[in-house]
C-alpha cells in the first residue's frame, strides 16, 4: 500500500513498476482524437522501464497504430478520416486498456450585459473575449 499522494503518483508514470490499476486523468491540448489516441494509446506512446512512460496502460495494438496513421495521413474534416478515428475509437471501448470514471461538465453563468461568451474545451471561458455592458 502506498502512503502518500507523491509516492502513489511516481509509481504511477513508471512502467517499470508494472502497475496494474490506477487513477490517471488527460486533457486534451486541442479537440482532436490523435491528441488522445496518439499520446496514450499506440505503441510507440509505450516507454518501457521509464518512469517517463504517458502510456499508463501499456497499451499496443499494431492494427489500431495503422488506422492512426492513415487517420493522420486524412484531411481535416474528411468523413473517412472521422470514421476512421471513430472505429479505433470503438476498438478502445472494446479492449477497455481504460475505464473513464467521469467526463467534466463547465457550468457558465453570465449576466445579461455580457456579450461574446465564447468556450473553449481546454481553456474553458476565454475571458479576454468577453465584453460588458
Amino acid at each position: 500500500m502506498i502512503e502518500n499522494a507523491d509516492a502513489y503518483w511516481g509509481v504511477l508514470g513508471d512502467s517499470r513498476d508494472r502497475v496494474q490499476a490506477g487513477f490517471f486523468s488527460w486533457y486534451q491540448d486541442y479537440p482532436a482524437p490523435s491528441d488522445f489516441i496518439g499520446p496514450l494509446f499506440t505503441c510507440s506512446s509505450f516507454v518501457p522501464d521509464s518512469q517517463n512512460n504517458v502510456n499508463e496502460s501499456e497499451f499496443c495494438d499494431r492494427s489500431i497504430d495503422a488506422q492512426a496513421a492513415s487517420a493522420l495521413a486524412s484531411k481535416p474534416g474528411d468523413p473517412a478520416g472521422q470514421a476512421l478515428w471513430t472505429a479505433i475509437d470503438h476498438e478502445l471501448t472494446d479492449q477497455a486498456p481504460w475505464v473513464p470514471l467521469y467526463n467534466p461538465r463547465y457550468v457558465s453563468l453570465l449576466a445579461s450585459g455580457v456579450g461574446n461568451y465564447q468556450f473553449h474545451p481546454y481553456w474553458n471561458v476565454l475571458i479576454d473575449q468577453l465584453w460588458v455592458r
